[in-house]
């Protein structure tokens, strides 16, 4: 599964949240899996859960369509932060960057 120069990423996949660093006692965070899925040729799109201190009166269960992701990062808008997304070169992981690094997240790919 891994990148050949040049390739487009792969992050077409279930991905589980139970290895997170993300602290949900502190932070607003991924809870359970996430499905990166492609619906059209030019869209990529992310379905994310959320619990822990999350901001109040706000859907925890997000879906973000994106021009299709051909790189193995992309970014994100949740809740009003930025966070950043990395696909692993071997496509396994996708890990977060975001303002508070007690919230960042590690994830895994399932499918």
């Amino acid at each position: 599964m891994g990148l050949t120069e040049g390739a487009i990423p792969d992050w077409c996949g279930l991905y589980s949240s139970h290895v997170s660093r993300c602290n949900p006692i502190e932070c607003c965070c991924i809870n359970g899996q996430v499905k990166v899925t492609n619906p059209t040729a030019s869209e990529t799109g992310f379905e994310f859960q959320f619990a822990g201190v999350c901001p109040p009166n706000v859907d925890l269960n997000i879906k973000i369509a994106l021009p299709r992701v051909t790189t193995s990062t992309t970014a994100v808008n949740i809740f009003g932060a930025q966070i950043k997304l990395t696909l692993s070169a071997d496509g396994y992981t996708i890990t977060s960057d975001g303002p508070n690094p007690k919230c960042n997240e590690y994830l895994i790919r399932l499918t």
